[in-house]
């Protein structure tokens, strides 16, 4: 039974983790996005979801947190009681920020979204690396940046402007020592698991093997059993010329 459910039990690539976002006062989901390895154990690396700073008309779900205006940044105004949204780092996947919503621009510094190839590496993204069998978190990457919504008011006659005010990087990861340290059972249970499928294998093979040999077996007796009998037939015909 413990084998079957280990067998059975695991993370797959169409799951959608649920996973405490501290940065964003709540849970997340991440979506698969490839595989990686430590220390000889499968790992799958999930990114965070876009649908977690959507806002409500592209994601309904999210008017649980009043995020019902801009999309791509996440409204922290109830959590941290000030005009604050997290997004992920300069403004990457926001919508029409540079038309609907201009931000502060530093001195010899212009806020950019990356290339495409630096999304395809991640260089503004959030994941995980999970060992699929134990739920293990074996790396992790935070990147996220905090703007202030500085709005227009009575005292000020200036356009509505996102400030960033800090960016989010953390990072962590076991080493391939750690890691066999903490996963070094469930290595062995993969090394038992493929010492029986090898064991199996073999074992259907010989048995296969034996099928055939009995079957050649009982057609050759077949075959001579059905010869004498022929024979005994034809040694025993009576000639009508010669009785």
């Amino acid at each position: 039974m413990v084998l079957m459910l280990f067998l059975l039990i695991r993370l797959t690539k169409d799951d959608v983790p649920w996973i405490f976002i501290d940065s964003l006062y709540r849970t997340g989901t991440f979506s698969y996005y490839n595989d990686n390895k430590i220390a000889g154990l499968d790992l799958y690396r999930f990114v965070l979801a876009d649908v977690n700073i959507m806002n409500s008309s592209n994601y309904p779900p999210n008017d649980a947190y009043y995020s019902d205006h801009y999309n791509g940044l996440a409204n922290l105004t109830s959590a941290l009681k000030a005009p604050l949204y997290a997004s992920k780092p300069y403004y990457f996947q926001c919508d029409n920020m540079e038309q609907e919503m201009p931000i502060i621009k530093f001195r010899n510094y212009t806020p950019a979204k990356p290339s495409e190839e630096d999304d395809i590496k991640l260089y503004n993204q959030s994941w995980v690396d999970v060992e699929p069998y134990s739920g293990a978190v074996v790396r992790a990457v935070q990147k996220l940046m905090i703007s202030m919504l500085v709005e227009k008011d009575e005292l000020f006659e200036i356009d509505n402007k996102f400030v960033p005010i800090y960016w989010i990087f953390r990072s962590g990861n076991m080493t391939e020592s750690g890691a066999k340290d903490i996963l070094g059972d469930l290595l062995t249970a993969f090394t038992i698991k493929l010492i029986a499928k090898i064991i199996g294998l073999v074992l259907f093979a010989v048995l296969l093997g034996l099928m055939i040999w009995c079957y050649v077996k009982w057609r050759h007796s077949t075959e001579k059993e059905s010869i004498l009998s022929q024979r005994i037939i034809n040694d025993n015909r009576i000639d009508p010329l010669h009785p």
